[in-house]
């Protein structure tokens, strides 16, 4: 779930998504319309009693093998690496779409599910720094839940979408009773599939904004 997401959103747009005071990201942020795990991308987090849009790669290390990008809900209080996050190491990670592989009809397809809106979706996370080559760097990972009815046609699990409200008491969690409350999927009439080009789920950096979308969405 989520090995691709889209943020194609100015720094404005994801400074007003996020709710940040500050937006600190190191260098400039360029759009991307596909952004893959490894990939650093703005993400907001508790700095000095304010909240922070900071620069953050993407994926946890596990040893030698695929970063983890994902956290499963179900696993945050009996996983270790999670458990030691939880109301400790929040983040939220916007993105403009989620892209996903699904069998539809009896054929494979390649969708981008987003709002139906147009903007930013905003989930929650965690961040924590990781030491690459002897230096610190702060990585981050999105949470999923179980999904919607919509979106359980296409695939079993969901990122966790959180509203501004949501939003703050996910960030201002103290205890895990309190982070977990906030935990779930968007409502079914939020978000629509869209299909897209193959070609951005192959290995390489393949993010032309003509292959976002080729049709219209998915009833």
């Amino acid at each position: 779930m989520a090995g691709l997401i889209g943020l194609k959103s100015s720094d404005i747009e994801i400074q007003d998504a996020l709710q940040v005071t500050k937006f600190d990201y190191e260098g400039n942020w360029i759009p991307h319309p596909v952004v893959r795990l490894t990939t650093t991308l703005p993400v907001a987090i508790n700095r000095d009693g304010e909240r922070v849009a900071v620069r953050a790669r993407w994926g946890f290390p596990i040893g030698g093998g695929r970063p983890v990008g994902n956290s499963r809900d179900d696993k945050l209080e009996v996983s270790p690496m999670w458990k030691s996050m939880l109301a400790k190491s929040p983040c939220l990670v916007a993105a403009t779409g989620v892209y996903e592989q699904a069998v539809v009809d009896g054929e494979k397809r390649n969708l981008w599910f987003r709002r139906r809106d147009g903007k930013p979706i905003v989930m929650p996370g965690f961040a924590a720094p990781r030491t690459f080559d002897g230096e610190a760097r702060l990585c981050c990972s999105i949470i999923t839940t179980e999904p919607n009815k919509y979106f359980g046609r296409f695939h079993p699990r969901q990122v966790c979408v959180v509203n501004r409200k949501e939003a703050d008491a996910w960030m201002g969690a103290t205890t895990p009773k309190e982070a977990l409350a906030v935990l779930h999927a968007p409502a079914e009439t939020e978000w629509e599939a869209v299909p897209v080009d193959g070609r951005i789920f192959k290995p390489g950096r393949v993010e032309m904004e003509h292959l976002v979308q080729l049709g219209p969405p998915i009833p």
